[in-house]
């Protein structure tokens, strides 16, 4: 818990971290592909802030547009960075040299997923900023509630998940 020394081990990479790292960065470099192709044939002001109801009512130069992606690659770096360190994160029970082992796999891969799900909702915001540019208007709502509910639900999922793993493997020791 709070304070506690937790044991520093090595814990190798699974195929489903490496599967949600590679769909990031896909991600990303598609994000800024798309702005960059789609940016010449955009206005000259495009919607940077929405409303009530998803509905622009902020503009911004079209340069803005390279924000979010750019937000997006800090994001990832930063959640990159925690998910391979697991004696970083909030562990709810105590963390000994065994239990890691079991433990800091499967939060190194609730990371990774987490990571992916916030590139995939900074990879949606920055498709439907674009849509909004071209339609002169459109509706922010959907990305908003994806970005707020999908990530919530995820972590909810995963902390259930690992918490029965967590029992079935304590129980089996």
């Amino acid at each position: 818990m709070l304070g506690e020394k937790r044991p520093i081990i090595k814990v190798e990479t699974t195929t489903l971290e490496k599967i949600c790292n590679l769909i990031s960065i896909v991600l990303l470099c598609a994000s800024f592909v798309y702005v960059i192709y789609i940016q010449k044939g955009l206005h000259a002001e495009i919607p940077i802030h929405f409303g009530k109801g998803g509905k622009p009512n902020g503009w911004g130069s079209g340069k803005s547009l390279f924000i979010v992606p750019a937000i997006a690659v800090a994001m990832f770096i930063f959640l990159y960075i925690i998910s391979k360190r697991p004696h970083w994160h909030n562990i709810p029970v105590e963390v000994t040299e065994e239990n890691a082992r079991f433990l800091y796999p499967l939060f190194k891969e609730a990371m990774a997923g987490f990571n992916c799900v916030i590139i995939i909702g900074f990879s949606i915001v920055t498709w439907e900023i674009v849509q909004s540019a071209i339609l002169e208007g459109g509706d922010f709502l959907g990305p908003t509630l994806f970005m707020v509910f999908v990530p919530l639900a995820y972590i909810g999922y995963n902390t259930l998940s690992i918490w029965q793993k967590y029992r079935e493997w304590q129980k089996n020791q």
